[in-house]
């Protein structure tokens, strides 16, 4: 929430509805919002999908 917030206040461009390409599966899928700015000098991104019912939380590393 705090990288999303700081795209913002930087004049992020936000979008709805978006087509990404995974990196790792190279598969295309939707996600529901997506803000691109700059977040302490660099190009970032950052997407969200709302979830229903029990959500998921999932971690890399």
């Amino acid at each position: 929430m705090a990288m999303l917030t700081m795209l913002k206040s930087g004049g992020a461009t936000v979008h709805e509805s978006v087509e990404v390409m995974e990196i790792a599966s190279q598969e295309r899928r939707e996600v529901d919002v997506i803000a691109f700015g700059k977040v302490a000098g660099h190009q970032s991104a950052v997407s969200l999908n709302a979830a229903t019912g029990s959500a998921r939380r999932t971690s890399s590393g």
